[in-house]
C-alpha cells in the first residue's frame, strides 16, 4: 500500500492488532476518516493510537468501546462525526466530548447513559445530530435534549420515555426532525411518509 495516499480507512469484521494499527499511523499521515464496522479492536491500541489521529474528522468504533477511551476521543479537535454503536461510557465521558468544538454529529449506543448525563447535551458547541441508541433515559433527560439549541435532528431508539414526554419535547422544539424506533409521533409536526 505504499505510495497510495486516502484520507479514509474502511474496516469490517476483522480484529486489528496494535501493530496493524501502528502501521496505519506511520502510513496514513492527515487519516481524516476511520470506519471501523464490527472489527475489534483492545482498549489498549485504543488508548495508544487514538490521541495520535488528530486529522480525523469522522470516526466509528464498531467495536466495544470502554469509558477510558473518551479522554482520547475528546482530544479528537476535528472530529465532527463521531459514531459509537457499542461504548461503554457513562455521564462524565459524554461531558468530555463536550470538549469537541466541531463535533455535528454523535450516534451513541451506551447502557449506562442517565437523565443527569444529557444535562451535558446543550454545551456541545456544534451538535446539529444526535443519535441514542438503548439508553435508559427518561422523559428527565428530554429537557436537557430540547435545551441544545443548534440541535436540527434527534434519533431515539429505546430508552425508557412516554408518548407524553416525547410529544412535550416536540412542543418545545417543533422544528426539531425526530424519530423514536424509527417511527415519527402521531402529532409530529415535521411528520412524513418513509418508504
Amino acid at each position: 500500500m505504499r505510495g497510495n495516499v486516502s484520507p479514509k480507512i474502511e474496516i469490517s469484521e476483522a480484529i486489528v492488532t496494535e501493530d496493524q494499527f501502528r502501521q496505519l499511523l506511520t502510513e496514513c499521515n492527515g487519516l481524516e476518516v476511520l470506519l471501523l464496522d464490527r472489527t475489534e479492536v483492545s482498549p489498549e491500541t485504543l488508548s495508544k493510537v487514538l490521541p495520535q489521529l488528530t486529522s480525523l474528522r469522522q470516526l466509528k468504533l464498531g467495536s466495544t468501546v470502554p469509558a477510558d477511551a473518551f479522554p482520547h476521543i475528546a482530544g479528537l479537535g476535528n472530529l465532527e462525526v463521531l459514531n459509537l454503536p457499542d461504548a461503554r461510557c457513562g455521564d462524565q465521558e459524554l461531558a468530555l466530548l463536550s470538549a469537541l468544538p466541531r463535533l455535528k454529529l454523535l450516534r451513541l449506543h451506551s447502557p449506562a447513559l442517565t437523565d443527569a448525563g444529557l444535562h451535558a447535551l446543550p454545551q456541545f458547541p456544534s451538535l446539529r445530530y444526535l443519535h441514542l441508541i438503548n439508553t435508559p433515559i427518561t422523559d428527565a433527560g428530554l429537557t436537557s435534549v430540547a435545551q441544545c439549541e443548534h440541535l436540527e435532528s434527534f434519533y431515539l431508539d429505546g430508552g425508557n420515555c412516554t408518548d407524553e414526554g416525547l410529544s412535550a419535547l416536540l412542543k418545545e422544539r417543533p422544528k426539531l426532525h425526530f424519530h423514536w424506533n424509527d417511527l415519527h409521533l402521531e402529532d409530529d409536526p415535521n411528520k412524513h411518509p418513509h418508504d
